[in-house]
C-alpha cells in the first residue's frame, strides 16, 4: 500500500508539473485565458513571474473573468467560455463578452448554470450539488397470520395524481437548466456606455478659469475621444474662447488633436491625462492696450474624471501659448470643465 501510494503521489506532481510548462507555453503564445487557467496553483518561480504578468495584461484586456465555484470543491467543470478544456473547480476563466454555460456532472446529474457576461466585469458561477441521500436498510418480518400483512381499505378508491403540465425548470424541478429567460429590465441598449471601455466618446465641454494675459477666461465647444487601444486614445475638439480684460473682451476660435491615455480605473470612474497642440484664429485688434496677433499656437495638457456608469466628464485643462497672444506676451491659462458625453 505504501508503494502504491508514492507512485500515486509521484504521478500527480509530474502532471502538475506538466500543466505549468503547457502554461508557461502558452504564455509565450499569447493565449492569455489558457495560460492563466494553466498556470494557477504553479508554485516555480518562472511560474509565478508569468502568472503575475499574464494577469497583468487580462487586467489591462477588455476580457471579462468567471469566477466558478462548487459545493463540495474539486469537481470537474466544463465551460462554453473555453470549450475543450478540463477545469477543476475552483477556477478563474477569462473570456469575451457573451452568454456562456458552465456544467457540473456529480452523482449521475448534471447541473447547468449560464452566466451573461459584461464587458470590462467579473461573474460568479456558484453550483451547489446536493449530498446524496444515506440508504438506511430496514430488517421487516412477515407473518401471514390472518392476514394481518395485508392492509386493508375501505371506500372508493383514491383519486390519481396526473403529472404537471407546467415545464419542470419553471417548477424548479429538474437539475438541468433549460434556456435563459430573458430579464425584460435587463435591457440596456438605449444606456450610456461604460466610459472606460466605450470605443467613442463625443460631446459638449463648458469651461471657465484664469489666465496670465487678462484675469478671466471660457470655453464652450464639442470634444471628442476614440479608443485605440486600452492604454491609448486620440482627442480632439473645437471651441469657442473668451477672454475678459476690465472693460475689453476678446473672442477666438481653437481647433486641438492630441492624445490620452488612462491613469486609474475603478468601478466608477477613469481618470485619465492627455496632450494636445492647439491652434486659434482671433477676432480684435487690441486687448489689454496691446495689439492682437490674429493667429497662434498653444500647448494642451490635460486631466480628466470619467464617470463610467453615467455620461459625465469633469475636468482641468492648462493651455500654455507657444507663440505670442499680444504684443510678446505669452498666455498661460487654467480652466475647469465639466461634459455631456453620447457614447
Amino acid at each position: 500500500m505504501k508503494a502504491l501510494a508514492i507512485v500515486a503521489l509521484l504521478a500527480a506532481t509530474a502532471h502538475a508539473d506538466d500543466r505549468c510548462a503547457a502554461g508557461l507555453a502558452l504564455a509565450k503564445q499569447n493565449d492569455l485565458p489558457r495560460a492563466a487557467l494553466y498556470l494557477e496553483g504553479c508554485t516555480g518561480d518562472d511560474e509565478t513571474r508569468a502568472l503575475a504578468d499574464v494577469a497583468h495584461k487580462l487586467t489591462e484586456s477588455t476580457l471579462s473573468e468567471i469566477a466558478i465555484v462548487t459545493s463540495p470543491a474539486g469537481l470537474p467543470v466544463t465551460t462554453t467560455a473555453m470549450p475543450g478544456e478540463s477545469i477543476t473547480s475552483p477556477a478563474t476563466v477569462w473570456a469575451k463578452a457573451g452568454t456562456y454555460d458552465v456544467t457540473v456532472t456529480a452523482d449521475n446529474h448534471t447541473y447547468t448554470q449560464t452566466i451573461v457576461l459584461q464587458p470590462h466585469s467579473r461573474a460568479t458561477a456558484l453550483i451547489n450539488i446536493p449530498a446524496p441521500k444515506p440508504q438506511v436498510v430496514t430488517d421487516h418480518t412477515v407473518t401471514f397470520d390472518d392476514n394481518q400483512s395485508i392492509e386493508q381499505h375501505s371506500g372508493p378508491p383514491p383519486d390519481l395524481k396526473h403529472p404537471s403540465l407546467l415545464p419542470c425548470k419553471f417548477a424548479n424541478a429538474c437539475t438541468e437548466a433549460g434556456d435563459a429567460i430573458e430579464d425584460p429590465l435587463a435591457d440596456k441598449t438605449y444606456g450610456p456606455r461604460d466610459g472606460a471601455t466605450a470605443p467613442l466618446r463625443i460631446g459638449l465641454r463648458v469651461g471657465g478659469g484664469v489666465a496670465h494675459v487678462g484675469s478671466l477666461a471660457m470655453s464652450l465647444g464639442a470634444a471628442g475621444v476614440v479608443r485605440l487601444s486600452p492604454s491609448m486614445a486620440a482627442t480632439a475638439r473645437a471651441d469657442w474662447t473668451r477672454r475678459e480684460s476690465g472693460m475689453q473682451g476678446l473672442d477666438a476660435l481653437a481647433l486641438s488633436a492630441g492624445v490620452a491615455t488612462p491613469l486609474a480605473t475603478t468601478d466608477l470612474a477613469v481618470l485619465a491625462a492627455g496632450l494636445a497642440a492647439r491652434g486659434e484664429l482671433r477676432f480684435g485688434d487690441t486687448f489689454d492696450n496691446r495689439a492682437v496677433h490674429q493667429a497662434g499656437l498653444a500647448a494642451d495638457a490635460t486631466v480628466d474624471l470619467i464617470l463610467r456608469a453615467m455620461p459625465i466628464v469633469v475636468g482641468a485643462r492648462l493651455s500654455q501659448g507657444v507663440t505670442p497672444l499680444v504684443a510678446s506676451s505669452r498666455e498661460t491659462a487654467v480652466l475647469l470643465e465639466l461634459g455631456l458625453e453620447l457614447r
